[in-house]
Formats: structure tokens, C-alpha cells, sequence
């Protein structure tokens, strides 16, 4: 399988782009993106992402006059559809669905929501409660990040695959730093957790030791697009007359410092269990092992039932 080195990492964005974000946050379709807090907004170097549980509904990149936005056609498809077509067989009449079918035009937020509905459809357990754990927790900064690093490929001009870890929020380090920590996120039925009663390590430990080698190889970019990044993020809110979370506010004008800390953290977040499952013995005693592991290497693992509205553990 053909290999590709990434040399380096950057999600922040160039100014011009910025420039062309502020702009466009007056009015129209960017502002009612802004403006809709339940959107997760994800930059990425040269472009960024609206997200809506763990589903990008907007590609958006700066064009030569204007912002240029992409979505995909599977997001158009109108959730609304419920009438009957008629099959005699072998075909099926669609000939009424070439006008009824698909969002054609933009019409205000109505059209955001709808897009939503559609992207719900194909938002998994773990995509979806990362998104509850994203907007819940304004420090978090970035989604979906793909590590730089050699990572593989099926065939030339597919799509580059690279590990990802799904969430990155700031915490305080004393007065004048701020600590990227990542987040690795599990639904409770991921075979990646392992079991107690497995004779073999949990899967997830060794990808966040891999993760953590890869953060420690790239730390001087890592840190430096970040600082950056939260300066795009303050201004980018900030034409919308919308703050960021303070710890962004102050890494954005200087007063704090962006630091990967003595080591990379990469933290477990384990959600989608119940109260008769959180407290089996098998899942307690699993609990206490990878809570062990990971504290062995300065990491936490936080276990959350319904992640929906629940704040990052400090």
C-alpha cells in the first residue's frame, strides 16, 4: 500500500481568508452560520469545515473575490420527502422528483436546518456524541484533527487517510500558558476499549500511544498553528459580534502561550452506556485498568452516559 509523508501541520488559516470570513459575516448564508452555535466551525489551513454531528455540510475555501462553498449532494436531498412512487415493475416514475427532490436555493437558516436533518441521517453514535461534547464546551478548538505524519493510501488520488483524533480543547497551565489536550472518543460498545476479561491490551491504548508520538514529533508546529488558529477563531466570531471562550481570547491577543505540556495528553472519552451497564463489575474493573494505564502516562479517561450538554472535566 503506497505511503505519503505530510511534512508538516497547520489548520490556522492565511489572512486573506480571514479577511474574506469577516466580510462576509454581515449577512447571508455565513452569518447564519455563525449564528447557529449548535455548527461546529473547523479550520483547516486552507480551507474549513461545518460540521453537523460529525458531518461536514459546508466546504469552504476563499476564492478570488468572495468565500467558494461546497456541499454534498446527499446533504441537498430533502428530509421532507414523503409521498409515493409508482413502480410498474421495472421502473420507478421519478420523473417529479427532478423538482421536488433537492434544496435548490438558499433560503435562510430554514435551509441550514433541513441540511442538518439530512446529514443527521448518516451521523454514527461516536460522531454525533462528539458533537454534543463540541458545542457543550466552547474551549474545544479543534474536531477531527488528522495527524501529520507517513500515513497510507489504497491507490494514487484517493483520498489521503491519517489518524485522527476527535476532539482538542485548551486548559490552563498556570497564569500565562494554555495546554492543547486531546480527546479520543469511544461509544461503550467500541471493540476498541477492550474488556476485562480480554487477555490482551485495549486496542485504544496503543492508538493513543501512537497519537502521542506523533504530537511529540510535530510539537513546535503544533503549537505555533494553534496560537494562530484561536487568533483566527476571535476574529472570525468577532465580526459576527460573538466571543470565544477565554482561554482562546487570551492565547488570540498574547496574554497566554499555546503548550503540548512536559508530554502530549491525549485523554479517553467513553459515552453511550446506561446506569445498569456503568455499574457492572466487568465495566468497573475495565474502568480501573484503563484509568491506570492512561494516568501512567499523564492521560484521564472520562465516562459519560448521555454526553449531551456535559462539560469537559478539568
Amino acid at each position: 500500500m503506497p505511503e505519503i509523508t505530510i511534512k508538516n501541520f497547520d489548520r490556522s488559516l492565511p489572512d486573506h481568508f480571514v479577511v474574506k470570513l469577516e466580510e462576509a459575516a454581515e449577512k447571508g448564508w455565513w452569518r447564519d452560520v455563525l449564528e447557529d452555535r449548535e455548527l461546529v466551525i473547523a479550520l483547516r489551513g486552507k480551507s474549513l469545515n461545518v460540521y453537523w454531528k460529525g458531518q461536514s455540510i459546508f466546504k469552504v475555501e476563499a476564492g478570488p473575490l468572495a468565500l467558494r462553498a461546497s456541499t454534498h449532494e446527499k446533504f441537498l436531498l430533502d428530509p421532507k420527502l414523503s409521498g409515493q412512487i409508482a413502480f410498474d415493475g421495472e421502473r420507478f416514475d421519478v420523473t417529479a422528483l427532478g423538482t421536488k427532490a433537492f434544496l435548490k436555493s438558499y433560503e435562510g437558516p430554514k435551509s441550514i436546518a433541513l441540511m442538518k436533518r439530512a446529514a443527521g441521517i448518516y451521523s454514527g453514535k461516536e460522531k454525533s456524541g462528539c458533537h454534543s461534547i463540541a458545542i457543550a464546551n466552547p474551549q474545544v478548538v479543534d474536531v477531527e484533527i488528522a495527524l501529520p505524519g507517513t500515513v497510507e493510501r489504497n491507490e494514487p488520488g484517493d483520498e489521503i487517510t491519517s489518524p485522527r483524533i476527535d476532539l482538542l480543547a485548551l486548559e490552563p497551565q498556570g497564569t500565562d500558558k494554555a495546554r492543547l489536550v486531546f480527546w479520543e472518543a469511544k461509544d461503550f460498545k467500541n471493540p476498541e476499549l477492550g474488556s476485562i476479561r480480554s487477555r490482551l491490551p485495549s486496542p485504544v491504548l496503543a492508538q493513543i500511544a501512537t497519537y502521542r508520538a506523533i504530537l511529540e514529533a510535530y510539537r513546535p508546529d503544533l503549537e505555533k498553528s494553534y496560537t494562530r488558529l484561536c487568533s483566527n477563531l476571535r476574529r472570525i466570531r468577532g465580526a459576527a459580534g460573538q466571543a470565544v471562550h477565554p482561554l482562546v481570547d487570551e492565547v488570540a491577543i498574547g496574554a497566554r502561550t499555546v503548550t503540548l505540556g512536559d508530554t502530549p495528553q491525549v485523554n479517553l472519552l467513553v459515552f453511550g452506556f446506561d446506569a445498569g451497564q456503568k455499574q457492572h463489575a466487568d465495566w468497573q474493573a475495565h474502568r480501573a485498568a484503563l484509568e491506570h494505564a492512561l494516568a501512567s502516562d499523564g492521560g484521564r479517561l472520562y465516562a459519560v452516559g448521555d454526553p449531551r450538554g456535559k462539560r469537559l472535566s478539568l
